[in-house]
C-alpha cells in the first residue's frame, strides 16, 4: 500500500528526522530511521478539508442542520459545492473534514445522534449525489464524530476584554457550541473500541508548554504570563480536540486479527 497523504509524509518525515537527531545525541544508540509502508496493489489517499460550512450559513446557531436534515430547506448552494470539490478530487479514502458544525442540546450537551445525523444527510443528499456530469458520487460507510471545545464556553475572561460569555471566551473561538468542528470519513473500517481523543487534555500539561506572555507593547504586563495559575487549571490545549483514529486498512480481518494492518489517522484543527 502506498500512502500518498502529503500531510502523512511530512509527519513521517518530521518522526524520522527527530530519530536522527536523538540518535546523533546519544554516542550509544543503535537506533535506525527506516520505515516501509507493506506493498499493496493499490494507493491509500488521505485528504483534509476546510468546508468552512459554518461561515456558509451565516454562522447562525445550527443553522446547518437545518439545511442538510429538513427536507423542506431545499439544497444549499455551498453545501453543493463542498460536495463537488470532494467528488472532484476522486473521493479520497480518508476525509477529514473541518469547520462542520455538529449539534448540541441546550447549548450544554453534545447531541451525538443529531450530529451523526446531520453527516448522514451530508452524505446521502450531497456526496451520494453526482455534482456534475463528469464526476462520481463518494459513499463513506465509515464515520466518526465526537465533541469539540469551539463554542464551548471557559466562564472566564480569556481574551481580557472585560466581559465574559463572548465567543473569544470560549475554549476555542466559537459563536456556539459545535460550530467550527470536525468529521472523520473512511472507506476503511475504524476500530471504534480503540479511538482515543483529547479533547480535555490541558495546555498546561504538555512536556515543556509554550506558554503566551502580554505583547511587548503592553506597558503595564510586558513580558508577563497571559493567563493566571487559576485560568491555567482549566485552559484546553486542542482548539477543536485531537483524535487518534485507528483503521483497518489490510482490507481483511476485524481489526484486532493477527494479520490485520493498522493505520492510526492523527487528526486535529488548529485554529490559528
Amino acid at each position: 500500500m502506498k500512502v500518498s497523504s502529503f500531510a502523512l509524509q511530512l509527519l513521517l518525515t518530521g518522526t524520522l528526522l527527530a530519530s536522527s537527531v536523538a540518535a546523533e545525541e546519544d554516542d550509544n544508540s543503535n537506533a535506525t530511521t527506516t520505515f516501509e509502508l507493506p506493498a499493496k496493489e493499490t494507493d491509500l489517499r488521505i485528504a483534509t478539508f476546510n468546508t468552512a460550512l459554518s461561515d456558509h450559513v451565516g454562522r447562525v446557531e445550527y443553522k446547518l442542520e437545518e439545511w442538510l436534515v429538513d427536507d423542506d430547506a431545499g439544497e444549499h448552494p455551498e453545501v453543493a459545492l463542498v460536495a463537488e470539490v470532494i467528488q472532484r478530487t476522486g473521493c479520497p479514502d480518508i476525509l477529514s473534514l473541518n469547520e462542520f458544525d455538529h449539534v448540541w442540546t441546550n447549548n450544554t450537551h453534545w447531541d451525538k445522534e443529531r450530529t451523526y445525523a446531520e453527516v448522514d444527510a451530508f452524505q446521502t443528499k450531497y456526496l451520494s449525489v453526482p455534482r456534475a456530469e463528469d464526476v462520481e458520487s463518494c459513499v463513506y460507510p465509515y464515520v466518526y464524530v465526537a465533541p469539540c471545545n469551539t463554542g464551548v464556553q471557559s466562564g472566564l475572561d480569556m481574551n481580557k476584554d472585560g466581559t465574559i460569555g463572548t465567543a473569544d471566551d470560549a475554549f476555542a473561538y466559537g459563536n456556539f457550541p459545535g460550530a467550527f468542528s470536525m468529521v472523520f470519513l473512511s472507506m476503511y473500517p475504524i476500530i471504534e473500541d480503540e479511538i482515543r481523543t483529547f479533547q480535555y487534555f490541558l495546555w498546561k500539561d504538555m512536556d515543556g508548554p509554550y506558554l503566551p506572555v502580554y505583547p511587548l507593547n503592553d506597558e503595564e504586563n510586558a513580558g508577563e504570563p497571559y493567563y493566571n495559575t487559576t485560568e491555567l487549571e482549566i485552559i484546553r490545549l486542542a482548539a477543536k480536540s485531537f483524535w487518534d483514529i485507528p483503521l483497518n486498512v489490510s482490507g481483511t480481518g476485524s481489526g484486532n486479527e493477527d494479520d490485520s494492518e493498522i493505520l492510526h489517522v492523527l487528526m486535529s484543527h488548529p485554529r490559528p
